[in-house]
């Protein structure tokens, strides 16, 4: 009989770590406040690559819808000890949550904060006006339920002076966790840092196995919303500055924070105190999508405040309504925008002139395209198409939240984004230098 095995080590917590690694990465900690000039003073850390077996089956694992990869992973994530973050940036020293229970997506989405010399590299605003960009992420280990992690990622802000900034982004993952970089990295490029963004993850599975939780993120982000609506109430009613809210979703995100403000069959996006929302590949089956936006005339959407297009093209030729703030980047060619019930009989408003609509099959045909999105590649930085949105972001962010970059600076943000994805900087879900097939 072969002996039991023994529990695995879950790994040294923050206040575990060895007194002598504690002591050296101390000496890097960053100022008190978030100034430029004590923040990210050195390139990224560049992790090495698993060798041996564990190569070769994270290899086959990215190859695999199942969640394979977190557990073969590396634990130390790409950003490295909690000292090296800044003090802006949630995990460091003092945070209320600890960098090492998160998990790759998180701790890459930290890691990607934009550096000083990038910020004013694009050249948005004056090079003493930068500030450094701030980010909270808190991930399923900091607290049990969706209501804890809301009021710990809402104490995290509160700690780091985030209801402070000009501007204040609430960003829904998808139900993996990942955070696209490149709309969060157009914002902080754009304002110049002046932004402080917060994500709570509310799953850590691909979209294929997690619509069941698409009720958890609802939970999450309602009550992180109202935690938010009510501090900027209170600074509002106490004279002081009040942040621009703003939000971002991008596939499963977006089913989650429309269905997080949904009353009555109608958007409450506006109603909760958001600024600007910005929704990407909203999935067909959310209630949003199908019976708020499906069913509305563009003169009805426009009526609500609410915008549709499939490019940065179509959004400037057309104009956005007056009093526009929920914008919707859809391609027509996306299956996830497309599948919906309603397609075993109906045809969609939005459907590509060149493929005849048949009922039933066509539903079928739609929900057959439907895996390939979790398929591609972020760091292949190629046209946008299908479910793959992020060449056009940049530009699209650009409008939707109002930030008035001129076509070279936005040129520069591009090109800034572009080679970050390249590098796999705030990418990878593994941390390894070679970045993984996305999974949403």
């Amino acid at each position: 009989m072969l002996p039991p095995l023994s529990p695995r080590p879950s790994g040294l917590r923050r206040a575990e770590r060895p007194a002598d690694a504690s002591s050296a990465s101390t000496s890097a900690s960053p100022a008190a406040g978030p100034t430029v000039a004590d923040v990210f003073t050195a390139p990224h850390p560049v992790p090495r690559a698993a060798g041996g077996m564990r190569e070769v089956l994270l290899k086959l694992a990215r190859r695999t819808p199942l969640p394979l990869e977190a557990l073969l992973a590396p634990r130390v994530p790409v950003a490295g000890r909690a000292a090296d973050l800044p003090a802006s940036v949630s995990g460091g020293e003092g945070s209320l949550a600890p960098h090492l229970s998160l998990d790759m997506k998180g701790a890459n989405y930290l890691n990607g904060t934009l550096r000083p010399w990038e910020l004013a590299r694009v050249g948005a605003v004056r090079e003493d006006a930068l500030e450094a960009p701030g980010r909270t992420y808190v991930g399923l280990e900091h607290a049990p339920t969706p209501e804890a992690r809301a009021q710990l990622a809402f104490d995290e802000m509160l700690r780091k002076g985030d209801f402070e900034r000009d501007n204040l982004l609430i960003i829904v993952p998808t139900s993996s966790g990942y955070v696209n970089p490149t709309t969060v990295g157009a914002l902080e490029a754009g304002l110049g840092g002046r932004i402080a963004s917060v994500v709570v993850q509310y799953y850590n599975r691909p979209a294929a196995f997690s619509t069941h939780k698409v009720g958890t993120g609802r939970d999450t982000y309602a009550a992180l919303i109202e935690l938010v609506a009510g501090e900027l109430e209170r600074r509002r009613s106490a004279g002081l500055s009040v942040p621009r809210l703003l939000g971002s979703g991008e596939s499963m995100g977006a089913w989650v924070l429309t269905d997080a403000t949904l009353r009555d069959g109608e958007s409450g996006l506006a109603a909760a105190g958001f600024d600007r929302v910005l929704l990407v590949g909203t999935p067909g089956f959310s209630e949003f999508a199908g019976e708020v936006v499906g069913k509305a005339s563009a003169s009805q959407l426009a009526e609500q405040g609410i915008t549709r297009f499939d490019s940065p093209g179509t959004l400037q030729s057309h104009g956005a309504p007056e009093r526009a703030d929920v914008f919707m980047l859809e391609h027509t060619e996306d299956p996830v925008v497309k599948l919906d019930w309603d397609l075993l009989v109906h045809e969609p408003a939005v459907w590509p002139e060149d493929r005849p609509f048949v009922p039933v099959r066509s539903f079928f045909s739609v929900a057959r395209d439907v895996p390939s999105v979790s398929r591609m590649d972020p760091k292949k930085w190629t046209a946008p198409t299908g479910h793959f949105y992020d060449p056009e972001l940049a530009e699209v962010a650009n409008t939707a939240f109002a930030m008035g970059l001129s076509a070279e600076q936005l040129e520069r943000t591009n090109d800034l984004l572009r080679e970050r994805v390249g590098q796999g900087v705030g990418v990878s879900s593994t941390g390894l230098p070679n970045a993984p097939l996305r999974q949403d």
